[in-house]
């Protein structure tokens, strides 16, 4: 996250298989926040995190895009009602929107995620 100046990063846990973020935040700088699970890692963590127990929402683009146009906050992390994936809507520096989510898994190809901006 430092060296491509992140402040949150989406990947998938390779613990539960569920959508995480890891964002800049809390007392130990770092926070994980993961779709379903509130439980900190069982696999050893190089650098201290703090866990984020709040519940992930189910929304659509549209309903996550208006709850931060709404508020202060950078992003919002969510799971997505139709794919049931998570997805991160953020703010982007030049202040439009941008959304990052999840390819569809094909047994074939590397998944990366697919990022789509709003403009």
């Amino acid at each position: 996250m430092n060296a491509m100046d992140f402040d949150v990063a989406l990947y998938t846990d390779a613990e539960s298989g569920e959508e995480a973020i890891v964002y800049r935040a809390g007392p130990t700088g770092l926070c994980l926040s993961r779709q379903r699970s509130a439980n900190p890692p069982s696999m050893p963590v190089t650098l201290p995190l703090t866990i984020d127990p709040r519940r992930v929402p189910r929304l659509t683009a549209a309903q996550a895009a208006h709850r931060l146009a709404e508020g202060w906050l950078p992003f919002v992390f969510f799971t997505d009602r139709r794919t049931r994936r998570g997805n991160l809507l953020y703010r982007r520096y030049d202040g439009d929107l941008g959304l990052i989510a999840p390819s569809e898994p094909d047994s074939s190809v590397v998944v990366r995620p697919t990022v789509l901006l709003f403009l």
